[in-house]
């Protein structure tokens, strides 16, 4: 694992970096950056991809001062993409966004499950889930427990089979949710992370 950390200095500047596939976290004025980090927003998190040293400098200031001015949560926003799976069976699709074994293929380091409640870890950060609803082999939801505090309509994330039966190929439908201002950021996430389903399920 290639983990760095950046402290920033009394002026404000902080260490310089070469390009990674990073995520810059403002935690007591340290930025711990990982090769591959935590793969959600947590608190006072910002991701970046293909990181300078300039971008890192601007990113570094901008999360010191929402920290420091404690600026509140903001409204969360719904979001739907769908991808193509090609001919992928929908039961092993499935085996792949339910199952502990299965999203820790892709979606997280690993995964644990007792029950309803899930734990996603990413390096040695973990976030735990409750699965809302599940329908075999069509959909399941999931529910971060910091979400569960938040005013209604709660944030959920939830994947979607669907099988076209003239052609045999198979969708995924993503529904998640993120603040307006990290929707480019919540996308892109996705992306990444259904590019690597991909390339594991070879399609």
């Amino acid at each position: 694992m290639d983990e760095r950390i950046l402290r920033e200095d009394s002026s404000g500047t902080a260490a310089t970096t070469g390009q990674y596939l990073a995520e810059v976290t403002y935690v007591k004025q340290v930025y711990t950056v990982r090769a591959h980090g935590i793969q959600r927003h947590i608190a006072r998190s910002y991701r970046i991809r293909n990181a300078t040293a300039t971008n890192y400098l601007f990113l570094s200031r901008k999360i010191a001062y929402l920290a420091e001015t404690n600026i509140p949560d903001m409204a969360t926003q719904k979001f739907s993409i769908e991808y193509d799976m090609r001919s992928v069976p929908v039961a092993l699709l499935w085996n792949y966004i339910s199952t502990p074994n299965g999203l820790g293929q892709w979606f997280a380091d690993s995964v644990s499950a007792t029950g309803s409640e899930y734990t996603f870890t990413w390096s040695k950060q973990s976030e735990s889930a409750t699965v809302l609803s599940s329908r075999h082999s069509v959909a399941i939801r999931f529910r971060w427990h910091r979400d569960y505090d938040k005013p209604s309509p709660k944030p959920y994330f939830e994947m979607r089979i669907a099988k076209n039966e003239l052609t045999g190929e198979t969708a995924i439908f993503i529904t998640d949710f993120s603040p307006a201002e990290e929707l480019a950021d919540a996308r892109e996430l996705w992306n990444s992370q259904i590019e690597t389903l991909r390339t594991r399920l070879g399609c």
